[in-house]
């Protein structure tokens, strides 16, 4: 439906891709007349018009950085037994610590890594859970012996840039899983490792979920750089989590992300200008940064890749304070290994920029993605960098006061109320529901009781999942919860057909977080007594 003034007309939304240029579009057509309403561009690419000047050499450190179990340090590639990939991490030039590494050198730092999750280890195409070459260029990439660029970059078959962006991209989902977090999880990302139609650059195809990176002018193919490679499956994975995102300000936060993933995942491997993005391509020259300190509106600059960098600075604002609030440390330590000193953070950061996707629509804004960020702190960690994420995103210009299309109130000053109850339920019709609060003593005698949710054979919406502010019901004066004051949830569904889940119920007083016992527990179907859960008060 198409807004017009104060009434909506039908239109049809048409979605196709073109060769030339290669991208994919959405044209809004009116259903009446045939009227074009609007195009919009579905594809991101890695680059903006201009690159940023070259990286200061000066502190750039001499070493490979390499922390997890399945990339091993090496001169050579050594690559294990099949299925295996020779790559690098992330690129020449962090892996080496040296910006001006000649190309004709950059083999010497290939590191040998297995290839996991493969659908069929024995077959010669990268076929994965995760990653999956896309069929008509299979044939183009595949290597029988199973070791995928085993002589190195620089070679005609393309073996090499096939595993590294198949072996990058798997890295990047399973960091997204670890952090508890399932985007674009349920199926594999295209992707075609050698692009000759776009040169020079790498994009991600919105209307065929799929990462073409492009062949070199110069020699250095765009699947040489791990950061290309996952930039553009931050794409997928914001594709995945708010789909057809085509705002003006959408597509700078698709940017910022694809950046912000990029880093975020390799943080533990970026020696020296721990900030600098896309370089190896340009032989040392920073095409993007996470670390500027742009201000919105003044230095918007209307140009997708280069307004990103004010969220993703924000973003990289907030990292870079509570990395020194907890450990004392900046981004350039980060890669001390094996002690691993920034990882906590890094973790606690990047699983709330993942959580915020949950909280946006494709109408979004800058403001709406820094709310959605204040939000994410809030439901995933009681809100602990709320002061370092309110000053952030002030320094960059931009507010929590999010849009009507948000649905979130009292987040302007990011503060928690003082008495809240949290509820997770999944049901496919709550409006069957009643969502009873009480409060008893030990002996199970009522002190007071509030209704939060009554039936409601109108509402058809699934699931309740929200906080309750309790600050003026009368059980307010309760708090916090004790074994002499047990609050409880009743659930009652009064409806057939549909059976629901209590997967969340925790009520927080000033700051601590006292959790339900017993979760998840089931939903009775048509049962008058409901089910039961506790907080006791016994631990939080």
């Amino acid at each position: 439906w198409l807004e017009d003034g104060d009434r909506l007309r039908l239109g049809w939304d048409v979605r196709l891709t073109t060769q030339d240029p290669p991208s994919g579009f959405s044209v809004v057509v009116d259903a009446t007349d045939g009227r074009i309403i609007s195009i919009d561009r579905l594809a991101a690419d890695g680059r903006s018009p201009t690159s940023r000047a070259p990286a200061d050499a000066s502190a750039q450190v001499a070493q490979v950085q390499v922390a997890r179990a399945d990339v091993a340090q090496a001169n050579a590639c050594n690559a294990p037994a099949p299925p295996s990939a020779c790559i690098f991490v992330v690129d020449p030039i962090y892996a080496s610590g040296n910006p001006r590494i000649d190309i004709d050198d950059a083999n010497a730092i290939l590191v040998g890594v297995p290839l996991p999750n493969l659908i069929d280890p024995s077959s010669p195409d990268l076929v994965g859970r995760y990653a999956a070459i896309a069929p008509e260029v299979a044939p183009l990439f595949a290597d029988a012996d199973g070791i995928w660029g085993a002589d190195g970059r620089g070679r005609s078959d393309g073996t090499f840039e096939a595993g590294m962006t198949y072996y990058w991209i798997d890295y990047a989902q399973q960091i997204v899983q670890e952090l508890g977090f399932r985007h674009h999880a349920d199926d594999p990302v295209e992707f075609v490792p050698i692009e000759p139609a776009f040169p020079d650059n790498a994009f991600y195809l919105f209307t065929e979920d799929r990462i073409h990176m492009g062949q070199g002018a110069d020699g250095v193919n765009e699947a040489e750089d791990a950061q290309g490679i996952i930039h553009e499956y931050g794409h997928a994975l914001l594709q995945s989590a708010v789909p057809d995102i085509i705002t003006a300000e959408g597509g700078a936060f698709h940017e910022s992300i694809g950046d912000l993933v990029s880093v975020f995942t390799t943080l533990e491997f970026r020696t020296g200008d721990v900030g600098c993005l896309f370089h190896w391509a340009e032989r040392g020259a920073c095409i993007r940064r996470v670390d500027t300190d742009l201000v919105y509106p003044q230095d918007l600059r209307f140009e997708v890749h280069l307004d990103g960098e004010l969220f993703s600075g924000a973003v990289w604002d907030v990292f870079t304070a509570v990395l020194d609030r907890e450990t004392g440390l900046t981004p350039s330590d980060c890669q001390v290994r094996p002690a691993n000193p920034c990882d906590a953070v890094r973790d606690e950061v990047y699983a709330t920029l993942l959580g915020s996707l949950n909280f946006l629509t494709p109408t979004l804004t800058l403001d709406d993605a820094a709310t959605a960020f204040a939000v994410s702190d809030q439901t995933f960690f009681a809100g602990r960098n709320a002061t370092e994420i309110r000053r952030a995103f002030a320094d960059h210009g931009l507010s929590a006061n999010g849009t009507p299309a948000m649905m979130i109130e009292g987040l302007a000053d990011f503060q928690r109320s003082n008495a809240e109850a949290a509820v997770k339920i999944l049901h496919p019709f709550r409006g069957d529901l009643t969502l009873r609060l009480d409060v008893v003593d030990a002996a199970g005698a009522g002190l007071c009781s509030d209704t939060l949710l009554a039936p409601d054979p109108e509402d058809d919406a699934d699931n309740v999942t929200g906080r309750f502010d309790l600050v003026d019901t009368e059980c307010a004066d309760l708090l916090p919860p004790t074994p002499d004051r047990v609050w409880q949830l009743t659930v009652v569904d009064d409806g057939p057909l549909d059976q629901g889940t209590v997967f969340q119920f925790a009520i927080s007083h000033e700051g601590q977080r006292f959790l339900a016992e017993g979760l998840p527990a089931v939903i009775p179907d048509v049962d008058p007594a409901g089910v039961t859960v506790r907080v006791t008060g016994a631990g939080s």
